[in-house]
């Protein structure tokens, strides 16, 4: 079974706009049906191929749709910030370690153990970044069954800065 099939499609990518944390869902419902992004305005988003996403903001303020916006695509942009924050998870992950909640499945391990899982980027262009770090960004349906489901990586990752 691929990883595609066990983790979904990704078809949004949300970064923070100081690179400091990123998160994946399947389709624009799920990003904007999830009410801790709709609270931001720190947030960028993009689609699995490296386009910008622009908010149409309605008269309450909230995010109902995301549009490509005018600029080309820059996959080799959008990987490079998912790198730049894939890079700082051992340094936060060493730092932070006692306050991340320990997913049980993986208690038995420590912090090195753990880091050690994560896979290279070297080389890796958008499409293989996505690829290497699905089960990490996501996605997931934010269905409140499913939320912070994604492992102890995703839960760092995506949800522990």
């Amino acid at each position: 079974m691929s990883a595609s099939e066990v983790h979904g499609e990704v078809g949004v990518i949300v970064l923070s706009n100081d690179n400091r944390w990123a998160h994946a869902y399947a389709s624009q419902h799920d990003a904007l049906t999830n009410e801790a992004l709709q609270a931001r305005k720190d947030i960028t988003f993009f689609d699995a191929g490296g386009h910008a996403l622009v908010a149409v903001t309605g008269e309450d303020g909230r995010v109902h749709a995301l549009k490509h916006s005018d600029a080309p695509a820059d996959p080799d942009k959008l990987r490079d910030r998912l790198h730049t924050i894939l890079r700082q998870v051992p340094e936060v992950v060493r730092q932070r370690q006692g306050s991340f909640k320990q997913d049980p499945a993986d208690e038995q391990l420590t912090v090195e153990e753990k880091l050690a899982q994560l896979p290279s980027l070297q080389g890796a262009d958008l499409a293989q970044t996505l690829e290497l770090y699905r089960s990490i960004l996501g996605p997931h349906s934010m269905g409140e069954e499913l939320q912070h489901k994604g492992g102890w990586f995703h839960n760092v990752f995506a949800h522990g800065w």
